[in-house]
């Protein structure tokens, strides 16, 4: 049987291991508490322009990407449609449905065979499959559900 690059998760249903979106779950925690931190100065860039209430929206987004149980971050893909789920339940405005848009699509462009990297052996690679797949969700028509 042909191995997978070093780099490459196997081929097949179910072949991304187990576990394997733990580092996504450390950055998505780390841009979350990041959010957490600059709530103020979100809310006070957004009244200058609009009606200042990006913090508010940013902080209940972060809170709600904490919040996620530990199984939701069981692949990357899982962990992107988790987080598109939370922020579409919690994000108000325009911009709940926009980040959520964004991360189910890539989860299902992920989940469909997109070309995914082991996140625990080459996290720079991992990183990039999924950001990668971010794009191509806007590009592809079709229900978000």
């Amino acid at each position: 049987a042909a191995r997978a690059a070093p780099d490459e998760a196997p081929a097949g249903p179910g072949a991304t291991p187990p576990g394997s979106g733990q580092l996504l779950r450390t950055a998505a925690v780390a841009a979350a508490q990041a959010l957490l931190d600059q709530e103020a100065t979100l809310t006070d860039l957004d009244a200058q322009t609009g009606d200042g209430d990006l913090g508010a929206s940013m902080a209940r987004a972060a809170r709600a990407i904490m919040d996620l149980p530990p199984a939701a971050w069981d692949t990357p893909a899982a962990a992107l449609a988790e987080m598109g789920n939370a922020l579409r339940r919690t994000v108000g405005g325009s911009s709940g449905p926009f980040y959520a848009t964004a991360l189910l699509r890539a989860s299902r462009r992920l989940a469909g065979g997109a070309p995914q990297r082991r996140l625990t052996c080459c996290p720079g690679l991992g990183v990039a499959a999924i950001l990668a797949a971010v794009p191509w969700a806007f590009r592809t028509a079709g229900p978000l559900l």
